[in-house]
């Protein structure tokens, strides 16, 4: 069962402490979630790496922004700093660090909230549903006119739960 290959897989991450990273998990688990875990905290190529090479370019001014993106940038860089509390970007905010700080295995988290048992969870929800490419089928990727439906940038079809489906 690939809920159960998944929950091994998690149990697994908890367990090493070798350091085992986002981009080791398997292409069965993060098409689970949506291909969320590689693309969003693949330490090479996320969208987090990313976020921090950016709100570093914040901090040193060395993006050509415009003044009503100043300030927003430089809070943003500051808040993304290593070390960063939150009480130095928002007034009576406690000095604590900031959630990426205090987990920062937070990708651990989704993947082990989408395969764990709970009494809550309907059991569509831990089944896969053939994608047909539509996995990236948002409202910025199509275009529609009065006769036809476009769609365009769609991802490769795949077997995906379908919660991570319908993020």
């Amino acid at each position: 069962d690939v809920v159960d290959s998944i929950r091994e897989e998690v149990e697994r991450f908890e367990c090493d402490e070798s350091g085992l990273r986002a981009s080791d998990i398997s292409p069965m688990a993060d098409a689970f979630v949506g291909n969320a875990i590689k693309k969003n905290f693949h330490p090479e190529k996320g969208r987090q790496r990313f976020l921090r090479e950016i709100c570093a370019q914040f901090r040193e001014g060395s993006l050509r922004l415009m003044p009503e993106e100043e300030l927003p940038a430089k809070h943003l860089g500051n808040l993304l700093q290593s070390g960063a509390l939150m009480g130095d970007t928002f007034v009576n905010s406690h000095m604590e660090p900031t959630v990426s700080q205090l987990h920062p295995h937070y990708w651990r988290n989704i993947l082990r909230r989408a395969v764990e048992s709970r009494s809550s969870m309907s059991k569509t929800a831990l089944q896969r549903i053939w994608t047909c490419g539509l996995t990236d089928a948002g409202i910025h990727n199509l275009f529609v006119d009065e006769t036809e439906l476009y769609m365009f940038d769609l991802g490769e079809p795949q077997l995906m739960s379908l919660p991570g489906f319908l993020t």
